[in-house]
């Protein structure tokens, strides 16, 4: 299942790239594809120059259980995918969204992630 992105931001950039991947790993790996259990109800500010703390904050409550999932919730633990993990702020909302309603999350699947450098 791919992390969403709101409707604005996705009509803006004309299409969700955690959804692009999402769907290419389920071509290979033949697992199924839910793109419609989870949506991003709240607009969030860009993450990028937000701290740790700061992207919590905006992520507090973006999240909220799709259509998908509010008809049947999946009796299997989903995987999650995002393009991007850097301090797991994203992961961690949708996956409290998922938990709350009793879904099981196995895991996440990123594509890059960043390194913190030594301070």
């Amino acid at each position: 299942m791919p992390i969403p992105l709101h409707a604005s931001r996705q009509k803006q950039r004309g299409f969700n790239q955690a959804d692009l991947l999402a769907k290419h790993f389920c071509e290979l790996t033949r697992l199924p594809l839910e793109n419609r259990g989870l949506e991003r109800s709240q607009e969030t500010i860009a993450q990028f120059k937000l701290s740790a703390t700061e992207r919590e904050q905006n992520l507090a409550d973006a999240f909220q259980i799709g259509r998908a999932f509010l008809q049947k919730a999946p009796s299997t633990p989903v995987l999650l995918l995002d393009d991007i993990y850097t301090t797991g702020a994203t992961v961690k909302s949708a996956t409290q969204i998922l938990r709350r309603r009793g879904i099981r999350v196995y895991g996440v699947i990123v594509v890059a992630r960043t390194v913190r450098s030594e301070e």
